[in-house]
Parts: C-alpha cells; sequence; structure tokens
C-alpha cells in the first residue's frame, strides 16, 4: 500500500503553511467578492491573480486604474457589508493602485537597450559597474539555475555595453 498525500496535505504540514492557506484564504474571498454583488469597476476582476489579498483581518484590492480605484472605494461600506453577511470578519479593506503590470523586456526589443554611457556622468557609470558585479557574482552562486542563466546573460550585455563605451 502507498502512503500517498495530496499536494495540499503536504503544503499544509511545510513551513509555507501559514503562505499556503493566506492565499486559500484569498481565493475564497475574491470568489466571494465576484458573487457578492457589490457594484465594482468592470476592469477589476477580483478573481485574477494578486487581485485581492487577505493580511489578517485586511482585504487589499488591486485597483488597475485611478478611475477604478476611485470607484472601488465608494463600493467598501457595501463590499465590507457583503462579506460580513458572508461570515468573513473583516476590519477594513484597502485599495491599492497598481496601473499595469510589468513585464521584462525581450532582448530583441530596441527599447531594452542599455543607454549609451557616453552621456552619462560617473555616477551613473559607477552603478552601471555595481549592476555588472552583482550580475557576475548571481552568475557564479547559481550556476546551473535560471537565476545564474539569467544573471550571466545580463553581465554579457553588460560588459560588451561597457565595450562599446570605450
Amino acid at each position: 500500500m502507498h502512503n500517498t498525500r495530496l499536494v495540499a496535505e503536504a503544503l499544509a504540514d511545510s513551513p509555507a503553511a501559514a503562505l499556503v492557506r493566506r492565499a486559500l484564504d484569498s481565493q475564497r474571498i475574491a470568489k466571494a467578492i465576484n458573487r457578492s454583488g457589490t457594484p465594482l469597476p468592470p476592469a477589476f476582476d477580483p478573481l485574477a491573480p494578486g487581485a485581492c489579498e487577505l493580511r489578517g483581518d485586511t482585504l487589499w484590492l488591486v485597483a488597475p486604474s485611478p478611475a477604478a480605484a476611485a470607484k472601488m472605494r465608494q463600493s467598501l461600506p457595501q463590499l465590507l457589508q457583503a462579506l460580513s453577511r458572508q461570515g468573513f470578519d473583516l476590519t477594513e479593506i484597502k485599495v491599492r493602485l497598481q496601473p499595469r503590470r510589468m513585464s521584462y523586456p525581450r532582448e530583441d526589443d530596441p527599447r531594452s537597450a542599455i543607454p549609451c554611457l557616453c552621456d552619462h556622468k560617473r555616477e551613473d557609470l559607477q552603478q552601471l559597474l555595481g549592476a555588472l558585479s552583482l550580475a557576475e557574482k548571481l552568475a557564479l552562486t547559481f550556476p546551473n539555475s535560471l537565476l545564474g542563466l539569467a544573471a550571466s546573460q545580463l553581465a554579457a550585455r553588460l560588459r560588451n555595453k561597457l565595450a562599446q563605451t570605450g
């Protein structure tokens, strides 16, 4: 007989148990918001990853725009009451603004190029050298990982840019 456990059971016994519990509670409350009927902006999707985060007895909502944040703040008393009726014990709901999700630029995107150093001040050169040093250390520290590979590629790009500026 095999003694197999579900991933959720294994995580419940791990040091990450509190984090897993918080993520599950955040998902539960996001579903409750979705069915609450509270008027929220169409741009806000409570089920989107990172849109709702429960921290203790405070619920954090992430608004995609200033207008959506203002609309959400107007609906907070209604939403707090609706969630209370569904059994959630919250003391407050806070709205945070995150206009757009940032992503890493593609390597072939010309806008991602490191700017020419000839126009920069000495402090900028020092920062670039510091970044190169950190990238090289990361590449050596994590040689067989995605982080190490990314750090190696970054270090190569920084070295090339420094060589071009002479």
